[in-house]
């Protein structure tokens, strides 16, 4: 994706962006080597863990040449929560878009929220602001439609910049953070979209060596996970590895078990993918 005066490249969840001319196309000079996702889903959250390596392509002219370049990250948020007390607080806390600073009056919010952390080998990288993409925000053009088209779902975009590229060649790039789930109509889901644009030609994500995204049930639920055409029912403590496609989004539907009390812990039914929310049954920053 080419804009303005910068040029984009997509790959797995992370978007790397290099401010050059529109003239040259040293734009795609990196691609992510590697993707390792752990995904730990409970009741209502989703812990993750990605671990990344990046490489020069070499079928561009002047292969290695270092450059400029930036990092952005995608998070999907949800609008609606009602039994996790940390979306609400987030978006009382952030509820003008326009100004998504993470500063004394926020962080605590955005901390409960998301805790988010970004590591290039041992160094922790710095952010002070995102990016909330909204569904009909057309002023963000350079995010993919796919970032803001899920119902129910908000695309966070954060940015990391480093004046020379062969820094994420050298290093590990690790990001923690959590997702609290979903829950709307009775329904409690987690959603991710992969992203794989400017791979050098030939090289399949499908290769579970370089890439794959474990998925884990917590011992209070089990899962049910959709994924490039391909479904999956996870019990409670155990784990399945999927091989992460362009564009195809991570679904995983959450039933929570009953607890030893027998007590309900909010069990519910999965639903089918013809049962989609609407935008209109999750209305955004509903407390």
């Amino acid at each position: 994706m080419r804009l303005a005066i910068l040029i984009y490249v997509l790959f797995g969840s992370i978007a790397v962006a290099n401010p050059l001319s529109l003239a040259s196309i040293a734009g795609d000079r990196l691609y992510i080597a590697s993707e390792q996702l752990t995904v730990t889903v409970s009741s209502n959250r989703a812990t993750l863990r990605g671990v990344f390596r990046f490489n020069y392509r070499q079928d561009v002219p002047s292969p290695g040449q270092k450059s400029q370049v930036g990092l952005r990250v995608p998070v999907w948020f949800p609008e609606l929560n009602p039994e996790e007390r940390s979306v609400a607080e987030f978006w009382k806390a952030f509820a003008d878009e326009r100004h998504t600073e993470v500063n004394a009056d926020t962080k605590d919010a955005f901390e409960r929220a998301l805790a988010l952390r970004v590591f290039l080998a041992d160094r922790p990288l710095e952010f002070k602001r995102f990016a909330l993409l909204t569904p009909h925000d057309y002023r963000m053009v350079w995010a993919p439609p796919e970032w803001r088209q899920e119902p129910g779902f908000c695309c966070l975009a954060f940015d990391f910049y480093f004046q020379d590229d062969s820094v994420l060649v050298q290093n590990i790039l690790t990001i923690l953070w959590q997702q609290p789930l979903l829950q709307a109509k009775g329904e409690r889901e987690f959603y991710y979209v992969p992203v794989f644009e400017g791979l050098p030609k030939g090289m399949p994500t499908t290769d579970k060596g370089r890439y794959l995204v474990t998925i884990t049930a917590d011992s209070g639920c089990s899962l049910t996970v959709s994924s490039a055409g391909e479904k999956a029912t996870i019990e409670p403590g155990r784990s399945e590895v999927f091989s992460p496609r362009h564009h195809q989004a991570i679904r995983v539907m959450v039933t929570t078990r009953a607890n030893p009390q027998g007590g309900a812990n909010g069990r519910q039914p999965v639903r089918s993918e013809t049962n989609r929310m609407s935008a209109e049954a999750a209305p955004r920053r509903s407390p």
